[in-house]
């Protein structure tokens, strides 16, 4: 049982971790690339919410819902994880 125990609070903080990088990135697209791309990402990432949910809540189609997302990655790529989490927003 506390082996259990130990491994899930060990998963709970690997959770976390990614959760808190996901975000950084999220503000990194949010400052570097603009809200409309960062709002998608958090709404789909973070609130987990589907692309339905997302068109329905937000007045947008789902296209655009994918279209936003598939863009802010290309620019997260093109930028890079590291240099976005060190506060590089540029190309």
């Amino acid at each position: 049982m506390k082996e259990k125990l130990e491994a899930l609070r060990a998963e709970e903080s690997e959770l976390e971790d990614f959760i808190g990088e996901s975000l950084k990135i999220i503000h990194a697209v949010r400052v570097g690339f603009g809200d409309l791309y960062a709002d998608v990402l958090e709404w789909r990432y973070i609130d987990g919410l589907s692309f339905s949910q997302i068109a329905e809540e937000h007045e947008m189609s789902k296209s655009t819902a994918h279209g936003r997302i598939d863009i802010a990655c290309e620019w997260v790529d093109s930028v890079g994880i590291s240099r976005l989490l060190n506060g590089h927003y540029e190309i």
